[in-house]
């Protein structure tokens, strides 16, 4: 009838099993056309947890949500903890067994009216708060190098590069290579001859616009010389768990 009430839906709680079996899921539809949602996960013990979408019904993409807990944006995660994200316009959202677990995982939740809106949109974020854990790491040595590890993001992180600052000094010239993971072109963050013999000290300041990432979780950064070059060096940055 022209001119009724369209009596709008109510938020939707929901609880469920996360099965540890790999590629098996936890369903939600979203009929009622929710538009956020929050929820608590326990992944499978030793397991991890995608979340994801579906507008179609068919093809399911990760969807992006925002850890209560450390404020991450994250897509899947291994540990327990409140999550909070967009299902605006999703015809259903689902929580997949991404890495199998030794036991079963729960999930308990539910979905919001109102849309849910991150932090960074809503106010301007402080510089420490960007989405990420923020880390700084140092490495000095007098002695040559090989495969030297600079930071380890241990093995369920991948460390993103961006900012660091190279201080050469002494007076023996070499090649200082500083990459990811293993010397070879495209993992290269710097590679050149420096010669401190002549030019000391060199001060090489690094301010990436495209940070510099290990090429998935575990990479760890490294240095490596071709004599005894003296320097320290600075690296900030922050890691990622995918």
């Amino acid at each position: 009838m022209a001119g009724a009430r369209q009596e709008r839906a109510r938020p939707r709680g929901f609880s469920g099993t996360l099965p540890q079996t790999l590629g098996e899921s936890f369903h939600i539809d979203n009929t009622d056309g929710f538009a956020s949602i929050g929820f608590y996960v326990t992944p499978p013990i030793g397991g991890e947890v995608a979340f994801e979408g579906t507008f179609d019904g068919s093809n399911w993409q990760s969807v992006t949500m925002r850890s209560v807990d450390t404020d991450e944006y994250v897509q899947k995660t291994t540990v327990a903890g409140d999550y909070v994200g967009s299902v605006s316009v999703m015809a259903a959202f689902r929580f997949r067994t991404s890495i199998g677990g030794s036991a079963d995982g729960a999930v308990g939740g539910r979905f919001g009216i109102e849309a849910s809106m991150l932090e960074g949109v809503e106010f301007s974020p402080r510089p420490d708060k960007f989405g990420g854990i923020d880390v700084h790491v140092d490495f000095s040595t007098i002695v040559q190098q090989t495969n030297a590890v600079v930071w380890d993001p241990g093995s369920s992180r991948r460390f993103v590069v961006t900012d660091c600052i190279l201080f050469i000094h002494g007076v023996i010239d070499g090649t200082l290579s500083l990459f990811r993971d293993a010397a070879t072109t495209g993992n290269y963050l710097m590679k050149g001859f420096m010669d401190p013999s002549v030019n000391a000290p060199i001060i090489i300041p690094i301010n990436l616009r495209t940070p510099f990432k290990g090429a998935t979780v575990g990479h760890q950064l490294k240095v490596t010389t071709t004599s005894a070059i003296n320097f320290d060096l600075s690296i900030s940055g922050y890691t990622i768990p995918v």
